[in-house]
């Protein structure tokens, strides 16, 4: 302890003996990170929530649709092909550019696996939301590697059928990059051109 005057007498202060070994553990663990596996909680590399998330997340905006009729849209964002970057820093890129294109403290980034990412953009339908998914595209370095698939919640879709929407909007696109979206009226997928 530190005492008045340094003469020992009269304690001031004190501090209480930790074990700081499992903190530093942490911190070792969390640099030596699998990049391509550890997303189910959080991802370390962007920041984002991870899969348990976007599940719970899912069914909180379902449930609020169906109080309030409020939109919102899910947009899928996969990576392939990565022949040029490091896996490590393709995923930075597109959490840059997904970080700088969305409304902060309104839409939800999630990452989900090594090459996939998630965003619930809550208040905007499919026309808005395709603004959003273009600014993605033209703000990221390795456009010729993003595929970006949307889906607007329709009333009596649960988290599957969304999930399932934005696979087929994917696989529309390849082997072509760009973006596609479901239509919730005519129940096609379509690829939006891109200017």
């Amino acid at each position: 302890y530190r005492s008045e005057g340094s003469r020992g007498i009269k304690p001031i202060y004190s501090v209480n003996s930790e074990n700081t070994f499992f903190q530093v553990k942490d911190k070792i663990v969390k640099t030596n990170i699998n990049i391509e596996e550890d997303t189910e909680s959080s991802d370390f590399l962007t920041g984002f929530f991870g899969k348990k998330q976007l599940a719970g997340y899912l069914q909180q905006y379902i449930s609020t649709f169906n109080d309030s009729n409020s939109p919102f849209t899910v947009l899928h964002i996969k990576i392939y092909n990565f022949k040029s970057n490091p896996l490590e820093t393709s995923v930075k890129n597109t959490g840059k550019a997904i970080s700088e294109s969305i409304r902060i403290l309104q839409d939800i980034p999630f990452r989900t696996g090594k090459d996939n990412f998630y965003i619930i953009i809550p208040g905007k339908d499919t026309s808005l939301a395709l603004k959003t998914g273009e600014r993605i595209f033209s703000n990221n370095q390795n456009t010729n590697q993003l595929y970006i698939g949307l889906c607007e919640y329709k009333t009596g879709m649960d988290e599957k059928q969304i999930l399932t929407h934005l696979d087929n909007t994917i696989l529309k696109l390849i082997p072509t990059p760009g973006i596609s979206y479901f239509n919730i009226v005519s129940g096609n997928y379509i690829q939006q051109s891109l200017s």
